[in-house]
């Protein structure tokens, strides 16, 4: 149906054929329509419709001139008629489904609502999904070659490889030791550890009246494993050997540095590699064992699994991985999953630095770092290279490249190269870089998450989004119910380490917001412990009759407390890849064993965030 401007009335069209059986459409005036028509309107009896002409349509679609002829009725003529028109719509029937089932599709559904009177059809324009899975914006990427480490395994990473897609057994080092638990946000999927007991406090919270009740979890989630983003170091190695892909050598390696003589730069950018899907398609399988319940009580309820991601192809990725973890390839049938677009001059909370001006400005002295630490390798290296110079900054790119290479083709020759204090040294650069880019250190890092964790606190107080305190949400999104609803027990949110790291700043965790220095080995923010690839921020909330005590309780609980007789206590827990991390930092929480904080605690420390000056910084240019 359409809207006619002159008349002030709705169009409704009839789809019908001339006698040549080619479409035709009648346009009259209909009764009411709505475009998308909500649950109540669905239910109600369809709308009475006057056709613009006399022939009435019996339940079979028919009209009544064709009813009443009947095969010994009709000339030869009109029988040639109804065959070739009958096998026509048959031939265009077939075309339509094949398309239907074989065409091209961008990620919108084309959805018509159809309504039926007495046989006839009436069918209103197409509407486009309310949550489409494209919508542009998907940033900067290229495909890299495909891996073929069946071909290239020379060594065997081990005896027997089982389902691990990589070789991360680096020749050198013993089992007290692994490279690849020391690669900053490269590192691989990791749980991590923050100071509580896991293996006592992990486990479903009792109070002192029974079992506590999981009522609410939010994620954050970062995406998986990827090619390196454009401009990283590891294009220095790249153009390093240039003239050797092409043929003519330039550059000659020997001893340990051997293997680059035929080694070929193989990687494309910013898009997911196969690891990194399974990343999240293993954690979506986790979350439906973990949460499953919650999302089912809310589909009790007619409520769907609410999911948002940022445009950039490898975050959509990301979160498709994650629901077919979760739902199987039927989740686009129980979830909403609304995309935000990340590009400047949007705001969105999952890539906040695009609303924060002067986030661009910030630095690390990453830099400087990677030529003292790395100057050992350097002069250890350079002896092995004939016909150019070699830089920390390339020998940085190097030690990346073990890291990007060994997730996209399951092994990488760079990664025997280094020592165990130059990989010590690796992981503190990623440290100081996310602490002073993005995170606590950062002029603008609690700015950049301050966002998030206020639509995280609309969420957990089912509160409608503020507009007043507005910094990088999206008001056009965060004001309309349906996109950001806050009635769920489950939410997922897909972005970037950058974005975990911004959210920790805003939450002013005191053991993290502490400068990592590289002689702490247990200091909090740990690069690789906090946003390795996959990482996830998880916020339980879980309802307790009674209070939780401090110490883990032993008592059995024979049956279920009277909860007309107990006094209700809601209590959050943060985990950062699966690690419980201690609440107790944060201005208005108790010190407990468990980590936990009550509810009341934990909004109290956080009811000033807005009053900081937060957003001003992003504000300011110079």
């Amino acid at each position: 149906m359409e809207h006619d401007p002159e008349s002030e009335k709705l169009i409704a069209h009839e789809f019908t054929s001339d006698e040549h059986g080619r479409p035709l459409k009648a346009s009259v005036p209909a009764g009411e329509h709505a475009r998308g028509p909500s649950d109540e309107e669905l239910a109600m009896p369809p709308p009475t419709y006057s056709p613009p002409h006399t022939d009435q349509l019996e339940n079979t679609g028919r009209p009544d001139w064709l009813k009443h002829v009947t095969s010994s009725e009709r000339t030869p003529r009109q029988k040639r008629f109804v065959f070739f028109g009958g096998l026509a719509a048959l031939m265009l029937l077939a075309v339509g489904a094949f398309m239907f089932a074989f065409g091209p599709t961008d990620g919108y559904s084309n959805t018509e609502h159809v309504f039926v009177q007495d046989g006839e059809v009436w069918k209103d324009e197409a509407s486009v999904s309310r949550f489409p899975t494209y919508i542009g914006h998907p940033g900067t990427y290229s495909t890299g070659a495909p891996a073929g480490y069946a071909q290239e395994m020379s060594p065997v990473p081990s005896p027997t490889r089982g389902g691990a897609p990589m070789a991360t057994s680096v020749p050198g080092f013993g089992e007290k030791y692994n490279p690849f638990r020391h690669m900053g946000p490269l590192t691989p999927y990791q749980s991590g550890e923050f100071g509580v007991d896991n293996s006592r406090h992990l486990r479903t919270p009792i109070s002192d009246q029974g079992v506590c009740t999981l009522q609410q979890v939010h994620i954050l989630h970062r995406h998986g494993a990827r090619y390196p983003t454009t401009g990283s170091p590891t294009e220095l190695v790249a153009k390093f050997i240039e003239r050797n892909q092409l043929g003519g050598r330039v550059v000659k390696f020997t001893g340990p540095l051997a293997f680059m003589n035929d080694y070929v730069y193989r990687l494309g950018k910013e898009l997911l590699v196969p690891v990194g899907r399974n990343q999240l398609h293993q954690s979506g399988v986790k979350a439906a064992v973990d949460y499953g319940a919650l999302v089912a009580a809310d589909a009790g309820a007619g409520k769907r699994m609410f999911v948002r991601a940022g445009s950039q192809q490898r975050i959509v990725d990301s979160a498709i991985a994650f629901m077919t973890g979760f739902y199987g390839n039927s989740w686009s049938n129980q979830t909403d999953f609304e995309i935000q677009l990340e590009d400047p001059g949007f705001n969105t909370t999952l890539a906040s630095n695009f609303a924060c001006a002067a986030a661009a400005k910030a630095k690390s002295n990453v830099s400087d770092w990677v030529n003292t630490y790395l100057k050992d390798a350097v002069t250890r290296l350079k002896p092995h290279v004939e016909g150019r110079e070699l830089t920390p900054q390339i020998v940085y790119g190097m030690q990346q490249l073990c890291a990007y290479d060994t997730a996209a083709f399951g092994h990488s020759d760079f990664c025997a190269l280094f020592t165990e204090e130059e990989w010590n040294g690796f992981e503190y650069s990623w440290d100081i870089n996310f602490h002073g880019y993005a995170g606590p250190s950062s002029h603008t890092g609690a700015a950049q998450g301050l966002g998030w964790l206020n639509e995280f606190i609309s969420r957990l107080t089912s509160t409608p989004w503020d507009a007043r305190t507005q910094t990088s949400e999206n008001s056009t999104v965060n004001s309309q119910p349906e996109l950001f609803p806050v009635d769920r027990a489950f939410y997922a949110d897909f972005a970037h380490d950058t974005t975990i790291t911004a959210v920790i700043a805003a939450m002013r965790l005191a053991e993290f917001d502490k400068k990592p220095e590289l002689s702490n080995k247990d200091r909090a923010f740990r690069s690789s412990k906090v946003v390795p690839f996959a990482a996830r921020m998880i916020f339980e909330v879980f309802t307790c009759p009674g209070e939780i005590p401090q110490r883990l309780s032993r008592r059995r609980f024979n049956k279920a407390p009277d909860m007309s007789k107990v006094n209700l206590h809601e209590y959050v827990r943060l985990k950062i890849n699966d690690a419980v991390v201690p609440l107790s930092q944060l201005s208005h929480c108790d010190q407990r064993d468990d980590g936990m904080c009550l509810k009341e605690q934990f909004l109290a420390s956080h009811a000033d965030r807005n009053d900081q000056g937060w957003w001003d910084r992003c504000r300011a240019t110079a």
